[in-house]
């Protein structure tokens, strides 16, 4: 009853898992409680029927060897029904979260018609060292913690975010610092075309997750074209990644603090940004 009792309140209260929010418990959990129980219930019975029965030879040794070794398992099959849960989201946290043949696959097409060197956007930051270990041909706009980025360059940074989200054009404020040091605020207008204008970048990468980034992607035509894995944006949308070609050539400096410029390499100092 005790033991029922503890279940019940872990699965309530989420084991591993929120406070107030139910666990997710796999077959297999269920599987461990269930024998936990069952073996707690012949423990019982074994113990009730050892003191009634079987009280004097070897019937009593046979007696407590059984409640010896039933007690044992039930005591195993507890211990593992309350860490098959923490056991099964270590695992599950452990295998690996993105496709990698699809990857494989967009890296093998990016890699065979691009440049050297070619500027790539991705969408996220923690992408890069996958998409780096399958295509290093190309360079790609961020593959730190994103508080580097942030710190280095704030202004491009905010420009990364709004364009990664979809949630272009719009206006941002930025605390910067002027040429004394001192934190100012600055208004900045992002669009689209930053992409090549202001990160350099010659193909975008999107994924399931970043969906407004392509759908704005798809309906500027004048800007991008939808190159992997078809032309059509209708028939390839629901891909796990899709690869956008940037229509124009990488103009130079839009002002005194954009890094775009021919060479799309990273800035070996910092700027305003």
């Amino acid at each position: 009853a005790v033991f029922v009792g503890v279940v019940i309140v872990l699965v309530w209260w989420g084991f591993g898992g929120e406070i107030g929010r139910p666990a997710r418990l796999g077959p297999g959990y269920l599987g461990w409680i269930g024998l936990a129980v069952l073996c707690l219930i012949v423990a019982g019975l074994s113990l009730r029927r050892g003191h009634a029965e079987l009280t004097i030879g070897w019937p009593t040794r046979c007696a407590k060897t059984l409640r010896a070794m039933t007690a044992g398992v039930a005591f195993l099959a507890a211990t593992f029904s309350f860490a098959g849960y923490p056991l099964s989201e270590v695992q599950r946290k452990a295998k690996c979260g993105y496709d990698l043949p699809a990857i494989q696959d967009a890296m093998g097409f990016l890699e065979g018609n691009s440049s050297p060197g070619d500027v790539v956007f991705t969408d996220d930051w923690d992408i890069f060292p996958v998409y780096f270990y399958f295509n290093s041909h190309n360079h790609y706009i961020v593959g730190l913690d994103p508080k580097f980025t942030q710190a280095r360059r704030p202004v491009l940074w905010e420009r990364y975010v709004k364009i990664s989200r979809g949630q272009v054009p719009a206006d941002v404020t930025v605390e910067v610092l002027d040429e004394s040091g001192n934190p100012v605020k600055r208004k900045v207008h992002v669009q689209l075309e930053d992409i090549r204008d202001h990160f350099g970048a010659r193909y975008v990468i999107t994924d399931g997750d970043h969906q407004n980034l392509a759908r704005r992607l798809a309906r500027a035509e004048d800007f991008a074209e939808l190159i992997y894995p078809s032309p059509s944006y209708e028939i390839s949308r629901d891909a796990p990644y899709l690869i956008f070609r940037v229509r124009g050539e990488t103009v130079g400096n839009a002002d005194e603090n954009s890094p775009a410029r021919t060479d799309t390499r990273s800035d070996s100092e910092p700027s305003g940004e």
